[in-house]
Protein backbone atom coordinates (compact mmCIF):
# COMPACT_ATOMS: atom_id res chain seq x y z
CA UNK A 1 0.00 0.00 0.00
CA UNK A 2 1.15 3.21 -1.10
CA UNK A 3 0.34 6.06 1.49
CA UNK A 4 0.63 9.79 1.18
CA UNK A 5 0.43 12.57 4.46
CA UNK A 6 0.35 16.13 3.51
CA UNK A 7 1.93 18.21 6.21
CA UNK A 8 2.52 21.85 7.11
CA UNK A 9 4.72 23.60 9.43
CA UNK A 10 2.87 26.64 11.17
CA UNK A 11 3.87 29.17 13.39
CA UNK A 12 3.36 27.91 17.71
CA UNK A 13 0.08 29.63 19.06
CA UNK A 14 1.78 30.41 22.33
CA UNK A 15 3.84 32.70 20.41
CA UNK A 16 3.29 36.33 20.52
CA UNK A 17 2.03 37.52 17.03
CA UNK A 18 2.85 41.13 15.69
CA UNK A 19 0.69 42.30 12.79
CA UNK A 20 1.42 45.81 11.01
CA UNK A 21 -0.86 47.86 9.39
CA UNK A 22 -1.55 47.17 6.18
CA UNK A 23 0.29 43.51 6.34
CA UNK A 24 -1.42 40.41 5.00
CA UNK A 25 0.23 38.61 7.31
CA UNK A 26 2.05 38.66 10.54
CA UNK A 27 5.63 39.07 11.34
CA UNK A 28 7.41 35.77 11.28
CA UNK A 29 10.71 37.25 12.95
CA UNK A 30 11.39 35.49 15.84
CA UNK A 31 8.47 33.86 16.22
CA UNK A 32 8.72 29.32 17.27
CA UNK A 33 7.05 27.34 14.24
CA UNK A 34 5.71 23.16 14.78
CA UNK A 35 4.32 20.95 12.58
CA UNK A 36 0.73 22.03 12.28
CA UNK A 37 -1.46 20.04 15.05
CA UNK A 38 -4.04 18.52 13.28
CA UNK A 39 -1.31 16.92 10.82
CA UNK A 40 0.51 15.17 13.77
CA UNK A 41 -2.71 13.30 13.92
CA UNK A 42 -2.76 12.43 9.91
CA UNK A 43 0.99 10.82 10.13
CA UNK A 44 -0.11 8.74 13.61
CA UNK A 45 -3.04 7.22 11.59
CA UNK A 46 -0.70 6.84 8.42
CA UNK A 47 2.12 5.38 10.36
CA UNK A 48 -0.44 2.90 12.12
CA UNK A 49 -1.62 1.97 8.53
CA UNK A 50 1.71 1.60 6.95
CA UNK A 51 2.83 -0.58 10.36
CA UNK A 52 -0.71 -2.73 9.49
CA UNK A 53 -0.04 -3.53 6.17
CA UNK A 54 3.52 -3.17 5.53
CA UNK A 55 2.96 -0.14 3.21
CA UNK A 56 5.30 3.01 2.32
CA UNK A 57 4.61 6.10 3.63
CA UNK A 58 5.62 9.32 2.07
CA UNK A 59 5.34 12.87 3.28
CA UNK A 60 5.00 16.04 1.64
CA UNK A 61 5.15 19.88 2.64
CA UNK A 62 4.77 22.89 0.46
CA UNK A 63 7.02 25.98 2.48
CA UNK A 64 10.12 27.69 2.75
CA UNK A 65 13.66 26.16 4.08
CA UNK A 66 12.20 26.25 7.53
CA UNK A 67 9.47 23.78 6.91
CA UNK A 68 11.91 21.02 6.53
CA UNK A 69 11.97 20.77 10.68
CA UNK A 70 7.98 19.42 10.12
CA UNK A 71 9.26 16.77 7.72
CA UNK A 72 11.75 15.38 9.90
CA UNK A 73 9.71 15.36 12.77
CA UNK A 74 7.11 13.07 10.30
CA UNK A 75 10.25 11.11 9.38
CA UNK A 76 10.67 10.55 13.28
CA UNK A 77 7.56 9.20 13.82
CA UNK A 78 8.07 6.79 10.95
CA UNK A 79 7.71 8.23 7.61
CA UNK A 80 9.79 6.33 5.02
CA UNK A 81 10.68 9.06 3.12
CA UNK A 82 9.96 13.17 2.61
CA UNK A 83 8.96 15.35 -0.42
CA UNK A 84 9.99 19.48 -0.06
CA UNK A 85 8.11 21.78 -2.23
CA UNK A 86 9.77 24.90 -1.70
CA UNK A 87 7.86 27.92 -1.75
CA UNK A 88 8.40 30.80 -0.03
CA UNK A 89 5.14 32.83 -0.77
CA UNK A 90 2.14 32.29 1.47
CA UNK A 91 -0.33 30.20 -0.97
CA UNK A 92 -3.93 29.86 -0.40
CA UNK A 93 -6.00 26.88 -0.42
CA UNK A 94 -6.57 26.35 -4.09
CA UNK A 95 -2.67 26.99 -4.93
CA UNK A 96 -1.64 24.60 -2.12
CA UNK A 97 -3.53 21.79 -3.25
CA UNK A 98 -2.78 22.45 -6.89
CA UNK A 99 1.08 22.12 -6.30
CA UNK A 100 0.75 19.35 -4.18
CA UNK A 101 -1.58 17.63 -6.47
CA UNK A 102 1.28 17.93 -9.92
CA UNK A 103 3.89 16.18 -7.73
CA UNK A 104 1.80 13.01 -6.56
CA UNK A 105 -0.49 12.86 -9.62
CA UNK A 106 1.19 9.88 -11.46
CA UNK A 107 2.28 8.37 -8.09
CA UNK A 108 -0.66 6.40 -7.54
CA UNK A 109 -1.24 6.62 -4.10
CA UNK A 110 -3.68 3.95 -2.22
CA UNK A 111 -4.72 6.49 0.66
CA UNK A 112 -3.91 10.16 1.59
CA UNK A 113 -3.94 11.44 5.20
CA UNK A 114 -4.07 15.38 5.68
CA UNK A 115 -4.75 17.26 8.87
CA UNK A 116 -8.58 18.74 8.99
CA UNK A 117 -7.63 21.95 8.58
CA UNK A 118 -3.76 24.18 9.61
CA UNK A 119 -4.32 26.13 13.22
CA UNK A 120 -2.77 29.50 10.88
CA UNK A 121 -5.27 29.79 8.02
CA UNK A 122 -7.73 27.14 9.60
CA UNK A 123 -9.61 26.59 5.81
CA UNK A 124 -10.00 23.04 5.87
CA UNK A 125 -10.10 23.14 2.02
CA UNK A 126 -6.48 21.40 1.14
CA UNK A 127 -7.48 18.13 1.83
CA UNK A 128 -10.62 17.96 -0.43
CA UNK A 129 -9.45 20.30 -3.13
CA UNK A 130 -6.58 17.74 -3.45
CA UNK A 131 -9.13 14.97 -3.46
CA UNK A 132 -11.86 16.79 -6.05
CA UNK A 133 -7.92 17.06 -8.35
CA UNK A 134 -7.45 13.36 -7.84
CA UNK A 135 -10.81 12.56 -8.63
CA UNK A 136 -10.73 10.12 -5.33
CA UNK A 137 -13.20 9.36 -2.32
CA UNK A 138 -12.85 11.77 0.53
CA UNK A 139 -13.99 12.32 3.43
CA UNK A 140 -13.20 14.97 5.91
CA UNK A 141 -12.93 15.77 10.04
CA UNK A 142 -12.36 12.27 10.65
CA UNK A 143 -12.54 10.99 14.45
CA UNK A 144 -12.37 7.24 14.33
CA UNK A 145 -10.59 5.12 11.14
CA UNK A 146 -10.15 1.50 10.68
CA UNK A 147 -8.47 -0.15 7.60
CA UNK A 148 -9.49 -3.76 6.67
CA UNK A 149 -9.24 -4.03 3.20
CA UNK A 150 -11.91 -0.79 2.94
CA UNK A 151 -11.48 1.62 4.77
CA UNK A 152 -14.08 2.74 7.68
CA UNK A 153 -14.18 5.83 9.61
CA UNK A 154 -16.51 7.99 11.63
CA UNK A 155 -16.98 11.75 10.72
CA UNK A 156 -17.73 13.95 13.76
CA UNK A 157 -20.86 16.72 12.87
CA UNK A 158 -22.38 19.54 14.39
CA UNK A 159 -24.13 18.82 17.80
CA UNK A 160 -21.70 15.88 18.83
CA UNK A 161 -23.21 13.39 16.49
CA UNK A 162 -21.14 11.11 14.36
CA UNK A 163 -21.69 9.90 10.87
CA UNK A 164 -20.27 6.24 10.35
CA UNK A 165 -18.96 5.74 6.54
CA UNK A 166 -17.04 3.18 4.50
CA UNK A 167 -14.87 3.63 1.25
CA UNK A 168 -12.86 1.99 -1.26
CA UNK A 169 -9.59 2.91 -2.28
CA UNK A 170 -7.91 5.26 -3.40
CA UNK A 171 -9.14 7.84 -0.92
CA UNK A 172 -8.23 10.70 0.90
CA UNK A 173 -9.17 11.30 4.94
CA UNK A 174 -8.66 14.51 6.51
CA UNK A 175 -7.66 14.23 10.40
CA UNK A 176 -9.54 15.63 13.33
CA UNK A 177 -8.01 16.07 16.73
CA UNK A 178 -8.24 13.68 18.79
CA UNK A 179 -8.48 10.66 16.43
CA UNK A 180 -5.35 8.82 17.75
CA UNK A 181 -2.55 10.01 20.25
CA UNK A 182 0.27 10.97 18.27
CA UNK A 183 3.87 9.38 19.39
CA UNK A 184 6.44 11.10 20.63
CA UNK A 185 9.83 10.79 18.57
CA UNK A 186 12.41 9.00 19.97
CA UNK A 187 16.07 9.86 19.91
CA UNK A 188 16.71 6.64 18.27
CA UNK A 189 14.65 7.07 15.69
CA UNK A 190 14.72 10.91 15.50
CA UNK A 191 18.58 9.72 14.56
CA UNK A 192 17.28 7.15 11.85
CA UNK A 193 15.86 9.86 10.23
CA UNK A 194 18.48 12.10 9.29
CA UNK A 195 19.38 8.78 7.09
CA UNK A 196 16.17 8.82 5.16
CA UNK A 197 15.55 9.98 1.85
CA UNK A 198 14.66 13.52 1.60
CA UNK A 199 13.91 15.31 -1.65
CA UNK A 200 13.65 19.43 -2.30
CA UNK A 201 11.62 20.54 -5.80
CA UNK A 202 10.00 23.14 -6.72
CA UNK A 203 6.50 23.65 -8.54
CA UNK A 204 5.20 26.77 -10.03
CA UNK A 205 1.89 27.96 -8.37
CA UNK A 206 -0.80 28.83 -10.11
CA UNK A 207 -2.44 32.13 -10.01
CA UNK A 208 -4.32 33.20 -6.58
CA UNK A 209 -8.28 32.72 -6.69
CA UNK A 210 -8.65 34.35 -3.02
CA UNK A 211 -7.27 38.25 -2.26
CA UNK A 212 -6.49 38.80 1.33
CA UNK A 213 -7.35 42.58 2.00
CA UNK A 214 -6.02 43.01 5.37
CA UNK A 215 -4.98 40.89 8.49
CA UNK A 216 -5.64 42.35 12.47
CA UNK A 217 -6.88 41.33 15.47
CA UNK A 218 -10.75 40.92 15.75
CA UNK A 219 -12.42 44.21 17.75
CA UNK A 220 -12.90 43.96 21.36
CA UNK A 221 -16.00 43.39 22.40
CA UNK A 222 -18.34 45.94 24.23
CA UNK A 223 -19.10 45.82 27.67
CA UNK A 224 -22.00 44.02 28.87
CA UNK A 225 -24.90 46.62 30.73
CA UNK A 226 -26.87 45.26 33.55
CA UNK A 227 -30.45 46.13 33.04
CA UNK A 228 -32.19 46.56 36.52
CA UNK A 229 -35.64 47.31 37.45
CA UNK A 230 -38.90 45.28 37.63
CA UNK A 231 -39.92 43.14 34.25
CA UNK A 232 -42.40 45.82 33.17
CA UNK A 233 -39.13 48.06 33.26
CA UNK A 234 -36.10 45.48 32.01
CA UNK A 235 -38.43 45.06 28.64
CA UNK A 236 -38.90 48.75 27.83
CA UNK A 237 -34.81 49.28 28.13
CA UNK A 238 -34.57 46.48 25.62
CA UNK A 239 -37.07 47.26 23.31
CA UNK A 240 -35.58 51.24 23.57
CA UNK A 241 -32.09 49.44 22.99
CA UNK A 242 -33.31 47.46 20.06
CA UNK A 243 -34.38 50.51 18.77
CA UNK A 244 -31.86 52.77 19.26
CA UNK A 245 -29.77 50.26 17.31
CA UNK A 246 -32.13 49.52 14.46
CA UNK A 247 -32.91 46.47 15.59
CA UNK A 248 -36.50 46.01 15.75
Amino acid sequence: MKILVCIKQVADLESRFQVASGQTWFNETDLAFRLNEYDEFAVEAAVQLKEQTGGDLTVISVGPARASEALKKALAMGADQAVHVLEDQQLESFQTAQVIFEQIKAQGYDLIFTGMQSSDKGSGQVGLLLGEMLKINSVSCVVAFKYDGRIEVERELEGGLRAKLKLATPALVTCQLGLNQPRYPTLPNIMKAKKKPKSEVTSPAPASRLQVVALGPPPKAGAAELIEGDLLAQVSKVVAILKEHKLA
